[in-house]
Order: structure tokens, then C-alpha cells, then sequence
């Protein structure tokens, strides 16, 4: 960019045309512009510039990139890259594959939508209790929203700059083949389903790598529902105040978040997450409670909690003790309580879950029960969802959703 010379009035202003150049590479490139004055004064305008990642819009086809991270000094996190990819609408699904060039070094991976949820998440390790670090980790939304999404990658430990840095190479995929199958399951409401029976439906669903991935069934009714979602500790009580928060655990498919809290003393209430990275502040009500709510056309999963304290200020005496009640709802798409997966109860957190590794170019099989209760004459509609299981762990290890399977059958 050449260098201008304009003279400005005192008290003036004067206009200086400026072409920013973007890099080809994907991701964030410092840029500045640089002002001097006949007076020896210098100032340095910050130009922020972020280069999206290219996506080929025909289906099935891939497109890639290169990212490098450094290593930092964050708070919860040592470093983290974001980048941009912008999503056309009515794709079936949105698949970025992520290879980095050391597996002796851990990296937390994230897909954020347009609303601001984390929809994916993965990390370059295996699952399970005796987990080995890979080179390989794999993102996945179904039915991605259109716009502007954010892929972040994060390294989870506080690192020097000057002793890290790495190169992540990405393969992007719009419209990728999803190899999943389900024969058997029912998909008209012709089909009759004895009231009291059991139908056992196989699915198989095949991993095209390059990550190794864990699987598992997530059968829910059509439709939403307002659900109470119990406390992950167990507890209806919390003190004000004090060191606990309210935790509870919210599926997929959830489009709000609502919490009520009651207490002895006059209290305010935030409702957050660990990645949702913003808390909400709660509304005062004329009976004293407070209601705290988030919405989106979907909220990331995984575990939410509700702070009560105070209002404050405090002077010449501390804070107030007191005790206050919390009830937590989602609206959301509910567990099917007919339908039963081989891997268990994935959003019951105190239930045993147990997903199915498959290894990257294998097929793994998996089973649904139908075991319907309902009286006779009623139509059930359902979605069964084949979502994967991560080792990144801040929601409990739900990583990707990989494809929603509708189903449909009346109770004989």
C-alpha cells in the first residue's frame, strides 16, 4: 500500500482511501496502519482481518486448509483460532475433518453456529478410560443452520508461545454420504407395533475416518416439550452465596433454557455454561423469585448452571446467608421413553451409558428397542439420532451428531 500525505486543519479531518489486502490463508493475519505527523507524532490503527475457509458449495466434494496454533497463557485455556465458514442454506450436513501434525500434543476442536452454540466438539485423543492421544479428530453437524459458522481450535493448557506452535490441516465436506442404515424401522403409521412387544431394529453406521469414532443412539419423540431437568447433584437446595451452583444437564435439540429460583432473602441469579461463554442475568419477579432464561433455535449441550447470590452492595457487614430453590427447564425434544438403545441413556448423567468405538474405515452395529406403552391407537412419531462420543469433556463427552433417522408407527 503506497504512502499518502494530506495536510488536516486544526479541528478538521481529512479522508484517506484504503485497500486492505486479504491472505489466502484461512484464519487471522495481523495488519496495521500507520499514521506520522510533521510533528513527530505517531499513531498505529489495528485492522482486524480473518480470512474465511473456502467451501465448495457441490456436494460430497471436500475443500482444505492449514491452521497453525500457539500455545498461551489464557485462563482455562492456553491459546485459541478461530475461523470462519459460511454455510448456504439446505445442506444436510457439515463435516470438517482435522489432522495435526504432532498427536503427542492436545487440541480441543469446536463448531459454533451463527447464534453463538457449540453444536460439535472434539479432541485428538481416543475415548474411553485408557485414552491415546491421535493425530485425528472429526466435527459434524446435521442439518447445519445457514450462515456464518466459527471453528475454533483451542489448546487446553497454558503453553508458552515461544516453546509451541503447530499446524492443524482441515478438510471441509457439505452434502457428505452418510453411511448409516436401519432396516426395519418403522416409517409409516401403517405399520402396528404390538402394545407390551418388542421390535429390535440393527443399525450399522460405517466410520469413513480419518478419526477414530465412538457411536451411540439417541431416540427422541417429535415435537417439543417443556422437561424439568434434575439437578446433576441431586439437590433441590442451594445456599446463597455459597461455592455450589446449580448444575443440571441439557440434550441436543433444545431451543431454551429456563430457571426459576425462590430463596429466604433477596437474591439475583445467572444462568451460564461452561461454553456458552456468556452468562445471562435473571429478572427480578413481585413475589421476590427470579427467572433467568436463554433461547436459540438450538443451545449448546452438554452442562448449564444457575449462580444465586446477593445483590449487594456489602459495607460494614458481609453478605446475607440464606437458602434458595431452583427448578430448571428445557424445551426440548424428549427422551422416548418406549425406545431403548444398546448404548444406553447418553442425557440421563446418572445412568450407564457405554457407546460403540469404531474404528476409522469399520462399521459398527448398534441396536433400538421398541417397546411401546401407550394405548392402543397411538401414533408415535420419532427421531433416532446417531451422535458420536468425544474426549473433550466439558459436556460430558457428547461430541457430534452425525444423522436424525425419522420414525413412525401405531401402538396395536
Amino acid at each position: 500500500m503506497p504512502a499518502r500525505t494530506k495536510t488536516v486543519p486544526a479541528g478538521g479531518t481529512a479522508t484517506f482511501p484504503v485497500t486492505v489486502p486479504m491472505p489466502r490463508a484461512a484464519g487471522d493475519t495481523p495488519f496495521s496502519l500507520q499514521f506520522t505527523s510533521d510533528a513527530g507524532t505517531h499513531l498505529s490503527l489495528p485492522v482486524a482481518r480473518r480470512t474465511l475457509v473456502p467451501l465448495d458449495p457441490a456436494r460430497g466434494h471436500s475443500t482444505t486448509f492449514t491452521a497453525r496454533i500457539k500455545g498461551g497463557v489464557g485462563r482455562g485455556l492456553g491459546q485459541l483460532g478461530g475461523y470462519y465458514l459460511d454455510v448456504p442454506a439446505g445442506r444436510r450436513n457439515l463435516t470438517v475433518d482435522l489432522t495435526a501434525q504432532d498427536a503427542g500434543t492436545e487440541l480441543d476442536y469446536y463448531l459454533v453456529s451463527p447464534q453463538q452454540q457449540v453444536l460439535a466438539r472434539d479432541a485428538n485423543r481416543t475415548v474411553g478410560k485408557k485414552s491415546t492421544p491421535t493425530k485425528y479428530a472429526s466435527l459434524t453437524v446435521d442439518r447445519p443452520a445457514a450462515g456464518r459458522w466459527t471453528l475454533i481450535v483451542a489448546v487446553p493448557d497454558a503453553v508458552s508461545g515461544k516453546e509451541f506452535s503447530q499446524q492443524v490441516t482441515g478438510r471441509v465436506r457439505l452434502d457428505a454420504a452418510t453411511a448409516v442404515t436401519a432396516p426395519g424401522l418403522p416409517d409409516s403409521a401403517s405399520t402396528v407395533v404390538k402394545q407390551g412387544s418388542k421390535l429390535k431394529v440393527t443399525v450399522r453406521v460405517a466410520n469413513p475416518g480419518p478419526a477414530n469414532r465412538s457411536y451411540f443412539l439417541d431416540p427422541r419423540l417429535a415435537g417439543s416439550a417443556d422437561v424439568v431437568l434434575p439437578s446433576i447433584d441431586g439437590k433441590t437446595t442451594f445456599p446463597v452465596n455459597g461455592p455450589d451452583a446449580e448444575s443440571s444437564w441439557v440434550p441436543t435439540h433444545t431451543t431454551a433454557v429456563h430457571a426459576t429460583v425462590t430463596a429466604d432473602t433477596p437474591v439475583e441469579a445467572s444462568l451460564g455454561s461452561p461454553l456458552h461463554w456468556a452468562e445471562v442475568l435473571g429478572t427480578p419477579g413481585p413475589d421476590g423469585s427470579v427467572t433467568v432464561t436463554e433461547t436459540a433455535d438450538q443451545l449448546s449441550a452438554g452442562g448449564w448452571w444457575v449462580s444465586v447470590s446477593s445483590p449487594g452492595p456489602f459495607t460494614d457487614s458481609p453478605a446475607p446467608k440464606g437458602t434458595a430453590k431452583v427448578t430448571v427447564t428445557a424445551t426440548t425434544q424428549p427422551v422416548d421413553p418406549a425406545a431403548q438403545a444398546s448404548t444406553g441413556a447418553f442425557w440421563d448423567h446418572g445412568g450407564k451409558h457405554e457407546p460403540v468405538a469404531v474404528a476409522a474405515g469399520r462399521t459398527g452395529t448398534m441396536t433400538l428397542t421398541l417397546a411401546p406403552t401407550a394405548a392402543v391407537g397411538t401414533v408415535v412419531h420419532g427421531i433416532l439420532y446417531v451422535d458420536t462420543e468425544s474426549a473433550e469433556t466439558s459436556a460430558n463427552g457428547y461430541g457430534s451428531e452425525i444423522i436424525g433417522i425419522p420414525y413412525t408407527y401405531t401402538v396395536g
